[in-house]
């Protein structure tokens, strides 16, 4: 009986996903926040965006110290894009620190490294509701797709890659 048990557990094991730790950025101030400032993300670990509506949206890597794979998701949370984006923290001003969401003001829209950061946003090509945000290459070197779908509830941190 035991063996029929582990059979069907391994056997049906791949169609269960990939289980991943999401945090989750909701409100204005958690979206733009996000990573910023964080030197390391823990092997399967991520962060979810929520934005409000369904809209083309960006994403940039200002205060960043680590790379990350995005995922942009619609309505249905399913992978529409997929996306590399590079941190640049020698670009920032080691004198104008940004350890709090106030610490923000210190550079103003026209700054040049405000201007660098948005040269180099990626943008979603088509509208979206959320985003997931992973250590770099985490998508393609668990081989997710578009088309694939990212579950979560709010209220908990557990998540899940189902494969198409």
């Amino acid at each position: 009986m035991l063996k029929l048990i582990l059979f069907y557990v391994f056997a049906f094991l791949p169609l269960l996903g990939i289980p991943i730790t999401l945090e989750h950025a909701v409100t204005p101030r958690e979206v733009t926040w996000g990573l910023m400032g964080r030197d390391y993300l823990a092997p399967n670990h991520g962060m979810t965006f929520t934005f409000p509506g369904n809209a083309k949206t960006g994403v940039w890597m200002f205060n960043c110290n680590i790379d990350l794979s995005v995922a942009f998701l619609d309505k249905n949370f399913t992978i529409v894009e997929l996306h590399e984006l590079q941190a640049y923290p020698n670009e920032m001003d080691p004198r104008r620190p940004v350890r709090t969401f106030n610490d923000l003001v210190k550079y103003p829209p026209n700054d040049p490294i405000v201007v660098f950061f948005r040269r180099k946003s990626i943008f979603s090509k088509q509208p979206v509701k959320y985003m997931v945000e992973m250590s770099k290459n985490w998508f393609p070197s668990h081989n997710v797709r578009i088309g694939d779908r990212i579950l979560w509830d709010e209220s908990s941190s557990e998540g899940e890659i189902v494969k198409l």
